[in-house]
């Protein structure tokens, strides 16, 4: 993915008037980057904030920052979406890891210096 990665605070989302694919992420108890939800919009303004259908969910879970890859072609963005998706399994996109298992080496992610990973599935969601 050829884009330019943000790194913002959780609201800052409607400050970005153009494409991407957007994570919601918090922080994990190692300091590392987890993402709760992948995304993607023709503009990141419209969707990636208090509107968004999962925004009250992740925000019990600790939603504390949101990661947005600038790209305008429809066709690379929702690909790298998906790819981000299948890749760090977000729990409120239906992913994560079983119970007793560790994410392997395959499934974490290095944007902008930092590590996203799937998280447990034991997080209490029912």
């Amino acid at each position: 993915m050829r884009g330019h990665i943000l790194e913002l605070g959780h609201r800052d989302g409607r400050f970005i008037r153009a494409g991407g694919v957007y994570v919601f992420t918090r922080r994990g108890a190692d300091d590392r980057t987890e993402a709760l939800f992948v995304g993607e919009a023709p503009v990141i303004a419209g969707v990636a904030g208090p509107g968004h259908p999962v925004w009250r969910r992740a925000q019990q879970m600790g939603l504390s920052g949101l990661l947005v890859v600038l790209e305008a072609d429809p066709d690379r963005r929702r690909r790298f979406a998906r790819e981000m998706e299948a890749t760090l399994m977000p729990v409120l996109n239906g992913g994560c890891v079983p119970p007793g298992g560790q994410p392997d080496e395959g499934r974490t992610v290095r944007l902008d210096g930092r590590t996203h990973r799937p998280l447990p599935c034991d997080l209490g969601l029912g």
